[in-house]
């Protein structure tokens, strides 16, 4: 199972050289919301397994999750993916295993392999504190934390 999201958070115009729901190609790099999250890595893992399947190599299913609510801001509750889900559960039968394709690079030259992400395993806690999505702490460094 491979899982991602198509939906992108929310784009200031003004702060890109260029239409940030355009993609662009400049000096070798895309430009273009979503570009790397998500959109790219599920193009990448899409193109992988037609990779291999075209080799004859795919030796099993390969099912992709994509959803386009991640970015909504709504709790897991409010959006239609967990529905969805678990309407469908015969989509996991078999699984051996769980991609998402929903990281970074390190750098330029570096993918980083992440082995556990915030928001894997899901509980509703209600607490008050910022009013700022900080994007599962890709915004920066130490926030002060109400919990």
């Amino acid at each position: 199972v491979i899982y991602g999201h198509y939906d992108v958070a929310y784009a200031e115009k003004s702060n890109w050289d260029s239409d940030p729901f355009t993609l662009h190609g400049r000096d070798g790099y895309l430009y273009g919301r979503g570009a790397s999250d998500n959109k790219g890595p599920i193009l990448a893992a899409a193109l992988a397994a037609r990779a291999v399947q075209q080799r004859g190599e795919l030796e099993t299913d390969v099912v992709f999750i994509i959803e386009g609510e991640e970015e909504s801001g709504l709790s897991l509750p409010q959006r239609g993916f967990p529905a969805v889900v678990e309407a469908n559960l015969h989509w996991f039968r078999g699984c051996r295993g769980i991609l998402i394709c929903n990281n970074y690079w390190i750098d330029d030259a570096t993918p980083c392999l992440t082995y556990g992400m915030r928001g894997v395993i899901d509980a509703e806690i209600w607490v008050s504190g910022g009013r700022k999505d900080l994007h599962s702490g890709v915004d920066g460094g130490a926030v002060d934390e109400p919990m």
